[in-house]
């Protein structure tokens, strides 16, 4: 038999726990700080945005620096990088309801300001 069933215990703990609305609201709040993510970086000229989100992923980037550079000097953001066809972009999982949208872009157009 294996273990195979225990990997849905947390899901079916997660759902006992918050019902359906719950996640259905949980889901919708991550869309939204996603969807805050990408219109804040599509107004910045200091940064590139890959395309709007229709799941929680984000990918964006500075125009000025390196990603890589960017990541490697923040202190508070939780970013990742990703390869796109050979480029580096900045990827952000909407994935914390308490996440900060505008906190992500602050600190790395601070970082991108240093260099």
């Amino acid at each position: 038999m294996g273990s195979h069933g225990a990997t849905a215990l947390p899901l079916a703990a997660t759902l006992l726990s918050w019902g359906r609305r719950g996640i259905a609201a949980r889901i919708e709040t991550c869309m939204q700080l996603a969807q805050r993510l990408a219109d804040r970086v599509a107004m910045e000229p200091e940064l590139e945005l890959f395309d709007h989100p229709s799941t929680g992923v984000v990918l964006w980037r500075p125009t000025r620096v390196s990603a890589r550079t960017v990541l490697d000097n923040l202190t508070d953001a939780t970013v990742a990088t990703t390869n796109v066809s050979g480029e580096t972009w900045l990827r952000s999982v909407a994935a914390n309801p308490n996440a900060d949208p505008d906190g992500v872009v602050d600190e790395v157009l601070a970082v991108v300001a240093q260099h």
